[in-house]
């Protein structure tokens, strides 16, 4: 059955207004240590956000004890090298997973380590910050969360590095029974275990929302999601808060309590990123609206009119990001980026709608930035951590290949593809190379019924018939050449019969692959020829087909379909000479692993 997510909070309230500050460096103590210098724990009232009736209020203390972290940055700039402000222990209720750090200011930066059978977690700095939100909400509730404190924590230490507060309201997110639900979360945790297998085999390559989502997990808003005129860029964050690694099967709870508090702490229409990518390699729909198209998000405030966004889930300023992690980064980010035809090593600007001027650049002006973009690049934050940010400069020239992989298939499949027919020829190209992947597209049944339906057209004047155009795709794929097949079609009986006898068959052939009217001397050579049986149709069809004229005709098709346009006269002399010795399919092939053919498909 579905479940839901349910809330408890705790409040560790200051005696009065504190702020933190740096302390002498000391040997960090020893987890019993520290709870047993502790504050009696505080109680949560199950039924509400409310404390229970009697719960101890915690304050926040100097207890002079060094954490052991490094901080963010510059020391100076941030001024919590060492930092000595921490809470007391608070007690969790029924093992939550998840909690949310309310009623802290932007700015705030905060400590955070949690207990569980095996002992205390390490320090993780988190910050809270207004910069990742919708345009125009940038005075929503601040906090921080959901932080991922794993499975069977019972306790939980914060700890204040920077930055001055009274009162910290911690939301405990848990999963509880819902008996009117007809479909089980426990059965998508069942299914996320499976992650890591899906993202290496390729059976799934962007899980749905149905994936994660409950039903009740729907769009908080009256409009729909808004689908942005232009896309520019995609940002890369981290979702920063966890004190405890994660299992697959944990990850459909992430985004469950991820939702939550972006729609029910903060008051957004749903998540603010349109995919997640978790630590194994999965990649998973974030916001609602559809994943091929340009929804606007609430990831980066004040950029977010064109942009999109992939958020990686974990904290990856002190932790390396995964390898498998970038690895489905790189491919998601080829897909989506090439699909709305974007060079993900290229540069663009993102309008700034904030309302103040970011780095130099006024409210309403276009700020210079790269395709592929960290969200520090667009915001004074740490996100997406500084292990993820080194990785940007390998997702921007390998996701090239994928933007590649898209623009094959377009031409070549005739539509863009799906995540999984991306994924299956982006592994053909990584394996094999580029040049494999558009062989194998440009000798595919599709790019060869495309052909083929041509000539149907072109030559015969009518539409293909299953049976024959089955037999003709049989052809092609033993690997005759096209020019063959074109010679069949226009020395073939019902093209002949068409004509009405040798002179218009003749005639037809000027007309049709030379481009001009038969000469007189041409036109008697080739009706007597037919006319004393020492040719057939086949024969001078192929003469009519391998000449000159007919091969610069074929180049220039072959041009026009690759690049969109037709070739200079010295590009169409050369691939016209290729032509002798080469196939149609093979100058295609060629003339798409160009410069020019990737330049035209990732220039919007």
């Amino acid at each position: 059955m579905l479940r839901k997510l349910g809330i408890a909070v705790l409040t560790a309230t200051l005696t009065a207004p504190l702020v933190a500050a740096p302390v002498a460096a000391i040997e960090v103590a020893p987890a019993d240590e520290v709870e047993a210098t502790a504050p009696a724990m505080a109680r949560v009232d199950r039924n509400g956000d409310r404390l229970a009736e009697g719960a101890v209020v915690l304050p926040l203390t100097d207890d002079g004890r060094h954490l052991g972290i490094e901080p963010e940055g510059d020391e100076t700039e941030h001024g919590h090298a060492d930092v000595a402000l921490r809470s007391g222990t608070l007690a969790l209720p029924s093992s939550p997973e998840m909690l949310i750090l309310e009623d802290v200011p932007d700015g705030t930066h905060v400590a955070v380590r949690s207990r569980n059978a095996s002992g205390w977690s390490d320090w993780t700095e988190l910050a809270a910050s207004a910069d990742e939100a919708p345009d125009g909400a940038r005075d929503a509730r601040p906090g921080i969360g959901p932080i991922w404190v794993g499975e069977g924590a019972s306790q939980v230490e914060l700890a204040l590095l920077e930055g001055s507060i009274d009162e910290v309201r911690v939301v405990t997110l848990h999963v509880v029974d819902d008996p009117e639900s007809t479909q089980g979360v426990q059965g998508i945790r069942a299914s996320a275990a499976t992650t890591s297998a899906a993202a290496q085999t390729g059976s799934t390559f962007i899980r749905p929302r149905s994936a994660w989502a409950t039903s009740e997990m729907g769009w908080n808003c009256s409009s729909g999601p808004k689908v942005m005129p232009e896309l520019r860029a995609m940002v890369v964050h981290h979702t920063a808060g966890s004190t405890e690694p994660y299992l697959a099967s944990d990850v459909p709870d992430i985004l469950r309590a991820i939702w939550k508090y972006h729609v029910r702490t903060n008051g957004w229409c749903d998540v603010a990123y349109a995919f997640f990518v978790d630590r194994f390699g999965g990649v998973w729909e974030g916001r609602q609206g559809g994943i091929d198209k340009a929804i606007m998000g609430g990831h980066t405030y004040g950029f977010n009119s064109d942009t999109t966004s992939v958020a990686q889930i974990g904290h990856f300023d002190k932790q390396a990001t995964p390898w498998a992690m970038t690895a489905a980064t790189r491919q998601l980010v080829g897909w989506k980026l090439g699909l709305h035809g974007l060079d993900p090593a290229g540069t663009t600007t993102a309008t700034n709608r904030s309302g103040s001027t970011f780095r130099g650049t006024p409210n309403g002006a276009e700020h210079p930035t790269p395709v592929v973009s960290g969200h520090r690049d667009l915001r004074d934050t740490a996100c997406p951590g500084q292990n993820t940010y080194d990785t940007l400069p390998y997702l921007r020239a390998q996701s090239r290949i994928g933007a590649h992989v898209v623009a094959l298939h377009e031409t070549f499949m005739r539509a863009l593809p799906s995540p999984d027919q991306y994924r299956r020829w982006l592994s053909r190209a990584d394996n094999d190379g580029l040049r494999a992947a558009a062989t194998g597209m440009a000798r595919s049944e599709t790019y060869s019924g495309v052909i083929i339906d041509d000539l149907y057209q072109r030559v015969l004047g009518r539409s293909a018939e299953q049976e024959g155009k089955d037999y003709w795709l049989g052809v092609l794929a033993s690997g005759v050449r096209i020019e063959t097949v074109g010679i069949s079609f226009y020395g073939s009986k019902e093209y002949f019969d068409r004509k009405g006898g040798a002179e218009p068959f003749v005639r037809s052939l000027y007309e049709n692959l030379l481009f001009r009217e038969a000469d007189q001397k041409g036109l008697d050579y080739w009706v007597g020829m037919l006319q004393n049986r020492r040719a057939l149709p086949p024969d001078v069809a192929s003469g009519f087909y391998l000449s000159l004229e007919s091969r610069l005709d074929r180049a220039a098709r072959v041009y026009e379909d690759v690049l969109g346009r037709r070739p200079s006269g010295q590009a169409q002399q050369h691939w016209a000479q290729q032509l002798l010795s080469t196939d149609d399919v093979r100058m295609a092939i060629e003339l798409s692993l160009s410069d020019e053919f990737y330049e035209r498909a990732t220039t919007s």
